[in-house]
């Protein structure tokens, strides 16, 4: 079937975004793998190795957009361990997934994105019990897949201001929920969206929604 117009420009651009992940994660990954063999942590570098390789693996194994949320949850899976030896420890991380939604539709390397920005963003250094939680709860219309932390928080004005970015679209050649946002736009259309829920110093929530007559029926 030939696709018009519209339809390959969001195709093209669905790819173009995908393409934008930079490449500090891999060149830090692999420092710290050095400095880990330098100190004779053979296990953390074994484990680093592995879990790196992965990660790349899922990344780059298909061209599909839309992939099972399991999928999805391993490639997380792999990033957070790499993360947590990186960051030695300063965090923890648990998932509260519904398992009769591991074969849901959602978008491929739409979460480890909102991951890094929880490890970047929103560890707090005086805070011992940094955390990490994703989950995913479902209604009548909607699978929402979200990523907590009770670190920094977000006050309603910088959310607002995130929010009225993602009207930008040059900021979408960005990695960070700009991107995101525009990505679960072009594929599932308006309805579905990034939204940020946040009490300064307590928590933040980022949370993808999936309309569910989608996510079933791909």
């Amino acid at each position: 079937m030939k696709l018009d117009v519209v339809e390959q420009k969001n195709i093209n651009e669905m790819k173009n975004l995908k393409a934008q992940f930079h490449p500090h994660f891999l060149y830090n990954t692999l420092d710290s793998i050095l400095h880990l063999n330098d100190n004779k942590k053979s296990e953390d570098v074994e484990k680093m190795i592995v879990a790196l390789s992965k990660f790349f693996r899922s990344s780059i194994s298909t061209e599909r957009n839309i992939i099972p949320l399991k999928e999805e949850i391993e490639h997380v899976k792999s990033y957070l361990l790499i993360q947590k030896i990186r960051y030695s420890n300063r965090f923890t991380y648990h998932f509260e997934i519904d398992e009769s939604l591991m074969d849901f539709q959602v978008l491929k390397l739409g979460l480890q994105p909102i991951v890094e920005n929880a490890i970047l963003h929103g560890l707090n250094p005086e805070k011992d019990d940094n955390n990490i939680i994703i989950r995913t709860v479902k209604d009548k219309d909607f699978v929402y897949v979200e990523v907590e932390n009770n670190g920094y928080g977000i006050t309603e004005q910088d959310i607002e201001k995130i929010y009225k970015g993602f009207l930008d679209k040059k900021s979408s050649k960005h990695i960070g929920l700009n991107n995101i946002n525009q990505r679960l736009q072009l594929y599932y259309g308006e309805q579905s969206k990034v939204s940020i829920i946040s009490e300064p110093d307590e928590y933040t929530i980022v949370r993808m929604a999936f309309p569910i007559n989608r996510g079933e029926s791909i």
